[in-house]
């Protein structure tokens, strides 16, 4: 039986979380939610996991509204079009919110990841079958986010099950050779080795030489524990087609978690080409993930000192922001007022001041104080040089 695709398409709230008024448009393949912590990135996926659950959840009303907050959420399956909605009346922990209309039935086609996440060492004494999972599996799912403690277990039963003629399924069998494949997908120098059988320890090859996977880096644990927690999860609800093939949606909150820079350009790319099918509404702060963005793939929320946050607006071009730099993206999409220290920001203040009064003394400090703060090969070394230089007089370089 085909499974029929799930796509977020529209979400509305008022006076839930932080937001006075929210509404959002989603991208139908790849969606990052960036901004400064307290914007309500995580409270949007929240919000969309809700729709999906009839399980208590923690979504809180505006602590300055005096009214229930209210959200609705618009989704399509294959090619009908419907809308969830629910109510939020509480603002302590022991009060939950009210759904008003809800699919529980299409939450086996929502993954949500919190932040929470990672890949590490348990002793197993024996491997087990797969836990059960169902509709009501599935609905607290959406609400708590996706168990990850269970990637060691899933991992050692697939591999040494697969030894064994017909002891696994044709999509178990793809699942587990693409579960091997995600070892490598952020470096290259990384491969899957084997299970050891007596202690089930997943086992790794590095450059350093063969250790179990628990000793390397947290931002790897971290990424390949979402990675193999997409495949487990996919396979575990029943799905006859690889995970590759899934069609829904996965909510993943702090995407760069742990992540060095140079991985968090890879693995937007990594979990496009892995689930071509997937809708990703992720959250995050980097803006190297940002920068290899296509158009209409970033949802900026902002906010200041006045009003509540909202979703901002900028230019892009058919590029996206391939052409932006990092200091472009943190000002005008992440909202950073300022994107060099206070003190370099105080030095040349003071060195603009002396130039505007003249004051051939105070140029020649500012501009050694500048130049001993500024990367050796930065262009500003050039520029300062030829503005102090009618005033200061000329400089040996």
């Amino acid at each position: 039986m085909k499974t029929e695709p799930v796509k977020i398409r529209h979400l509305v709230a008022s006076d839930i979380g932080c937001f006075e008024e929210i509404q959002i448009d989603f991208s139908p393949r790849f969606n990052l939610l960036c901004g400064a912590n307290g914007v309500g990135k995580s409270t949007i996926l929240s919000v969309i996991a809700r729709a999906f659950s009839h399980h208590q959840s923690n979504l809180r009303r505006r602590a300055a509204a005096s009214r229930p907050g209210k959200w609705n959420v618009q989704f399509s399956l294959g090619d009908s079009f419907h809308t969830a909605t629910g109510l939020s009346e509480g603002l302590l922990p022991a009060e939950h919110d009210k759904f008003q209309n809800v699919f529980v039935e299409m939450s086996r086609s929502v993954l949500y990841f919190k932040a929470t996440r990672d890949f590490v060492y348990s002793r197993l004494d024996a491997i087990t079958r797969d836990p059960s999972s169902d509709q009501n599996h599935w609905s607290m799912s959406a609400i708590s986010g996706i168990e990850q403690s269970d990637l060691k277990r899933w991992l050692a039963n697939r591999y040494l099950f697969s030894a064994h003629q017909n002891s696994l399924s044709p999509r178990q069998m793809e699942d587990l050779a693409f579960a091997k494949e995600c070892f490598s997908i952020l470096d290259r120098r990384v491969r899957f080795r084997t299970i050891d059988a007596a202690s089930f320890d997943a086992y790794v090859d590095t450059p350093q030489g063969s250790v179990p996977f628990e000793y390397l880096s947290s931002g790897f644990r971290a990424s390949l524990a979402m990675l193999l927690g997409i495949i487990r999860e996919i396979e575990v609800r029943g799905f006859e087609a690889p995970a590759q093939s899934f069609p829904g949606v996965i909510l993943i909150d702090e995407l760069d978690l742990h992540l060095h820079p140079t991985w968090q350009q890879k693995i937007v790319g990594a979990l496009k080409e892995a689930y071509p099918l997937v809708q990703f509404i992720v959250t995050t702060h980097s803006p190297h993930m940002i920068q290899h963005a296509e158009r209409d793939e970033v949802i900026a929320l902002i906010s200041d000192e006045v009003s509540a946050p909202r979703v901002g607006r900028f230019e892009t071009s058919r590029y996206g922001f391939k052409g932006w730099t990092i200091e472009e993206i943190l000002t005008d999409v992440m909202g950073l007022n300022d994107t060099t220290s206070n003190e370099f920001s105080n030095a040349m203040r003071q060195f603009d001041s002396a130039i505007e009064r003249e004051d051939s003394e105070s140029v020649r400090f500012w501009r050694t104080e500048l130049e001993a703060m500024i990367h050796p090969a930065s262009h500003l070394r050039k520029l300062i040089r030829l503005q102090a230089g009618p005033i200061a007089g000329r400089f040996d370089d």
